[in-house]
């Protein structure tokens, strides 16, 4: 009797050493009430069965729930920005611009001082110049006169020289001129200018300076009339057409 006692005691000691020593956390773990392992080691006891070779298995203990803090289950508060952050420089922001008009983007006029102009003087109105008339019949105007150079046979002797503008009514054939030089004593110069058939025309309103070179009469008394000659009378004369005189000096060069 004594020695099943002991037998159960040590029994008990070793199972709760053991729950002891496998617990996993120092948690403590409900004490089983002892009326029922008393019962049991007695049911053992009675029954004969050895208990000591059994080990009983410790229940796992289920892990203490954390509580959650009050401070945890705070939500954390938006972080609000501060006093000293800075605001947008309106610069960022694109200013409106006014629309300006193609005539107010030109380069501005640089402003010039108020200056008295004064007026400009108002032109004259120009003579209006008449058209010519088509003449009506053949004319011819002398224009210059050069006089003759030395005597006649002379190395250095130049011919008295003539010029002219003829003007016509209508497109012509150039005419054959006769042109002298003559005094009260007789011819002292003389000169038929014809030019081959269908060689030369002359036009209305052409105004071409023409040179013809005068010949020296051929008479004896040619140079003693030469001499005492200052002025003498120019002609001119077309065959079944017209002619014309006037006076003009004979050794001086004119006009």
């Amino acid at each position: 009797m004594t020695e099943g006692v002991f037998c159960l005691t040590s029994a008990l000691v070793l199972g709760l050493s053991l729950s002891l020593n496998t617990s996993p956390t120092p948690t403590p773990t409900p004490r089983r009430p002892p009326s029922r392992v008393g019962s049991a080691a007695n049911r053992g006891a009675h029954l004969g069965l050895d208990r000591s070779a059994q080990t009983p298995v410790p229940r796992p203990t289920p892990p203490p729930k954390s509580k959650s803090s009050p401070s945890g289950a705070r939500k954390s508060p938006t972080p609000t920005p501060s006093k000293t952050a800075k605001s947008p420089t309106p610069s960022s922001t694109p200013t409106p611009q006014k629309e300006i008009s193609p005539a107010a983007q030109s380069s501005p006029t640089p402003s010039v001082e108020s200056k008295s102009v004064p007026p400009a003087p108002t032109p004259s109105p120009s003579p209006s110049i008449s058209p010519v008339s088509r003449p009506t019949k053949i004319e011819l105007t002398f224009t210059k006169f050069e006089p003759q150079h030395g005597s006649l046979g002379d190395r250095d002797y130049r011919s008295a020289r003539l010029s002219y503008r003829i003007s016509v009514p209508d497109r012509m054939e150039f005419p054959t001129i006769n042109f002298t030089v003559e005094t009260s004593s007789g011819k002292l110069f003389e000169r038929v200018f014809v030019l081959p058939a269908g060689s030369a025309f002359v036009d209305p309103g052409d105004n071409t300076e023409r040179t013809v070179a005068l010949d020296p009469v051929q008479r004896d008394d040619w140079a003693e009339v030469y001499a005492k000659t200052g002025h003498a009378t120019f002609s001119w004369s077309i065959e079944g057409q017209s002619g014309g005189r006037t006076e003009m000096p004979v050794k001086k060069p004119w006009p």
